[in-house]
């Protein structure tokens, strides 16, 4: 392998000037995207919001753009119309359905929400933004047209759209319902006009041969059936006037409960029962319980049927914690949390030398590890694949790069189709102290106000001196182009004593300053890996990225293919990715059919 020979002497610390494109960032653009539609009965309560973020998450680790349409929480719109009645007023006609209406704008903000806190970018729009219109009854409206054009732009800015269902505008301008069970055809009729995947998200998780809240024999999911058939055997599970658009415009599409790994295809047909199965929940281990360990926990408390913890590796396990469990869920060492037998094991270490021997036995045991510590991975990469081959076992890795941002995922997908080179902006802390230095303040009071935030270690060296960084263009290489990458086989240039004063003389020209990390396929076939701080151009794509915001772009030549984005650290944007690895390995131990909801 071979690094570059760019001279990035750190006596003089020059700023590299900044290639970056200013094209408008794009996600995927050439892919269709995937409409999510969230029922009111899957968004029973605000952890469920959560599980919502992790659908989206999904469909973002596959290189697709989302558009979320969503319901009003579970008995929103009923309360709404009792309010009415105990105060006596009589609403009607556009009135009443723009009142009727916040509940589904509540719960797309509440949802925006959900998103903002795991760091994963998106927009959320109002009916009005996408112009989308209705003729017809304004409580029982039937759409005709919506703005194709603007929904792409949505899209191409930031990849996630969130929007409300159930609402329209009429011809007057003002707002329409689109029926009791609304948000269905709001999503089926986005999908069929943007010629979008769609996935309807319900409690029942699937159609069944019969409603399943009638008395009588459990009835059996459907593994497949035809529109006409799902709205006789589907109840009010999906709006009849929902799959009646879909037939007429032939869009086949699944319905699943969040975290189900398949569903119910509706379409053509033929009808067919899914293939009987039980899946027992994966049993769970978690070696660290820091901050990032904590708020896994959390999640995985949202995922009861799906997962079953049976250990904490804790180095004081007699420390009172902030999620309660029982005195014998804690364990001290490695060894006896590996012997509780998991399916999985979620290493949260951080400190490679204790975490590399643990799951390395943890993979030689047949036991699958999902970790975020990329230092290890960088390391001990090698040793650690070895292992997984002996047990037979996956070891996964989302979070070790970019946090909640697809990095890995993208390089993974881009592998083998002409993909050259990566422009990317890995380090949180550097563009927290970067920030603080613009604004004026003393190297001192930024990495000071850096560490109050959390986005800075009590010792920053590992993210200063670009060795951070360095280990994730390790992983990117891996991923990108299947070769082995040493940490020390990337150019660094370490923050300097001057790099402060130079990057407040840049700010004050109305510039910025950030530590980018690039990684290229020479034409000789070597690869060239450097991390330096960089002076960006007014207009430079990398000029908005703050804190815990990363990025990565991935060109063939000088074009353009694919951009992620969003937070790569801290504490809810980690979990995310966590639990997308987790919902990943759950996924491929079912079998062909429909799991019980989550």
């Amino acid at each position: 392998m071979t690094s570059s020979s760019l001279n990035l002497a750190h006596d003089s610390n020059p700023f590299q000037s900044s290639g970056s494109s200013p094209t408008s960032p794009r996600l995927n653009a050439a892919a269709a995207p995937v409409v999510l539609k969230f029922g009111g009965s899957v968004l029973t309560r605000g952890a469920a919001l959560d599980l919502a973020v992790d659908e989206v998450h999904r469909e973002r680790t596959l290189g697709r753009r989302v558009i979320a349409v969503v319901s009003g929480l579970a008995g929103h719109t009923d309360a709404l119309l009792a309010d009415l009645a105990r105060a006596g007023d009589e609403l009607e006609g556009e009135t009443l359905a723009d009142y009727l209406a916040g509940a589904e704008r509540e719960a797309a903000a509440g949802l925006g929400q959900a998103l903002e806190r795991a760091g994963i970018e998106h927009l959320t729009a109002t009916v009005a933004e996408i112009d989308l219109r209705a003729v017809g009854d304004s409580l029982d409206a039937t759409p005709v047209r919506v703005n194709v054009g603007r929904i792409e732009e949505l899209l191409a800015e930031r990849g996630v759209l969130v929007l409300p269902g159930f609402e329209a505008l009429g011809d007057s301008g003002r707002s329409v319902l689109l029926g009791r069970g609304g948000s269905d055809l709001t999503a089926v009729f986005l999908a069929a006009e943007l010629g979008a995947e769609l996935r309807l998200l319900k409690d029942t998780g699937a159609v069944y041969e019969r409603d399943p809240r009638v008395l009588g024999p459990a009835p059996k999911p459907l593994a497949a059936l035809t529109w006409r058939t799902a709205a006789q055997v589907g109840g009010d599970l999906i709006q009849p006037k929902a799959l009646a658009l879909a037939e007429a415009r032939g869009l086949e599409f699944i319905v699943a409960g969040l975290g189900a790994p398949r569903g119910t295809r509706v379409g053509e047909g033929p009808s067919r029962l899914a293939a009987e199965a039980s899946v027992a929940p994966c049993r769970i281990a978690i070696a660290g319980l820091g901050t990032v360990g904590g708020g896994v926990l959390r999640r995985l408390l949202g995922y009861r049927e799906a997962f079953h913890l049976v250990g904490v590796l804790v180095r004081d396990p007699e420390l009172p914690r902030p999620v309660t469990l029982a005195r014998e869920a804690y364990v001290g060492s490695g060894p006896e949390l590996l012997d509780r037998g998991p399916d999985i094991l979620i290493e949260l270490i951080g400190d490679d030398g204790v975490a590399t021997p643990l799951v390395e036995a943890a993979l030689e045991r047949g036991i699958h590890v999902v970790t975020a510590n990329k230092q290890a991975l960088a390391k001990d990469g090698a040793r650690l694949r070895a292992a997984a081959a002996r047990g037979a076992a996956r070891l996964l890795h989302s979070a070790a790069a970019g946090g909640v941002v697809p990095v890995l995922e993208a390089a993974e997908r881009l592998a083998g189709t002409g993909v050259t080179r990566v422009e990317a902006v890995l380090n949180g802390t550097c563009n927290a102290i970067f920030g603080e230095l613009e604004d004026g303040r003393s190297f001192e009071e930024a990495l000071t106000e850096a560490q109050r935030v959390g986005l800075a270690e009590a010792d920053p060296s590992l993210d200063l001196s670009g060795l951070d960084a360095a280990y994730k263009l390790v992983l990117i290489a891996h991923e990108l182009f299947g070769e082995r990458l040493e940490p020390g086989e990337v150019v660094r240039q370490p923050f300097a004593a001057d790099t402060a004063r130079r990057t407040q003389k840049v700010a004050r020209a109305g510039g910025k300053v950030r530590q980018v990390a690039h990684l290229e396929r020479l034409k000789d076939g070597s690869l060239e890996a450097v991390v330096r701080f960089e002076q960006l151009e007014r207009d430079s794509v990398l000029l908005p990225l703050n804190g815990p915001q990363n990025v990565a772009r991935f060109y063939a030549g000088g074009d353009l293919v694919d951009e992620v984005r969003g937070a790569g650290a801290g504490r809810w944007p980690t979990a995310t990715a966590v639990l997308g690895d987790l919902l990943k390995l759950r996924r491929e131990r079912c079998p062909e059919g429909v799991e019980p909801p989550a």
